[in-house]
């Protein structure tokens, strides 16, 4: 399978990276429309983009295995009439073509297994925490909060990556684990009240047996959401897709033939 780098395909990856950080990033503008005639400073101010030419030069040489030249890229980053179509022509005019390369397994070529180890290798690559596999859910990357892993996907691959939605830890929990959370969490404030009703009518019973009622229930809570792993904070899923491998499966649906 190759992988070209025409002006469409890098026009669609500049819309589907749009979808997905106007979720993830309160400073992009959601109503942006990445179309091919969009002004190249509405892009950039519309995406929260670092403005110095050197940097976003560097980004796409990387991304898109270009070569473009310095001084053309400077002119048409710094044109004010420059468009966002002028850009992805730029980049189409001087990138190569990626090559998957071909995993053989048992003798046969494998295009879903070539697939999923060239999205590994791009994923995995600098990685600082565990590496990705083909079991690994790819919502739980973005756990993370390095999202270096939306372009390792939606480079070579626009539109397959969905937007993520933000969902909150306890939603995820079972319906009978969220009935037991708020039974405790009623008596945790019962047992609080106890304790200042004690303090204020000077019982000492009811001030003790309210702070230790309220301490086993805390440290109780505590354990349980050790051993359940629930995250402290929320985080994002990216629905309808699952591991890797499944991803690797989309993709040779979409390519049709070069999955064949």
């Amino acid at each position: 399978m190759v992988i070209v780098y025409s002006k469409q395909h890098i026009l669609r990856v500049f819309s589907s990276t749009h979808k997905i950080a106007r979720v993830i990033d309160p400073e992009v503008d959601r109503a942006l429309e990445p179309r091919e005639d969009l002004p190249l400073w509405d892009w950039i101010d519309g995406m929260d983009l670092i403005r110095k030419e050197r940097v976003q030069l560097e980004y796409f040489r990387s991304a898109y295995s270009s070569s473009i030249p310095e001084t053309e890229f400077g002119k048409l980053w710094r044109a004010k009439e420059s468009t966002l179509g002028a850009l992805a022509e730029l980049i189409a005019k001087h990138s190569r073509p990626v090559q998957v390369p071909i995993w053989k397994f048992a003798g046969r070529d494998c295009k879903r297994g070539s697939i999923l180890r060239f999205l590994l290798n791009r994923v995995n690559a600098g990685a600082d925490g565990p590496l990705a596999t083909g079991h690994t859910s790819v919502g739980s990357l973005a756990a993370r909060r390095d999202w270096s892993f939306v372009d390792a996907i939606n480079v070579p691959f626009p539109g397959l990556l969905p937007p993520p939605m933000k969902i909150s830890h306890r939603r995820l929990l079972p319906l009978h684990v969220r009935r037991v959370q708020v039974v405790l969490g009623s008596i945790c404030i019962t047992a609080a009240l106890t304790s200042v009703s004690g303090i204020i009518i000077k019982a000492t019973t009811a001030v003790l047996g309210g702070a230790l009622l309220l301490a086993v229930l805390v440290i109780g809570m505590i354990i349980c959401r050790k051993r359940l792993g629930i995250p402290k904070t929320a985080h994002y899923i990216f629905p309808g897709l699952g591991s890797f491998r499944e991803l690797a499966i989309s993709i040779c649906a979409d390519r049709g033939r070069d999955c064949g």
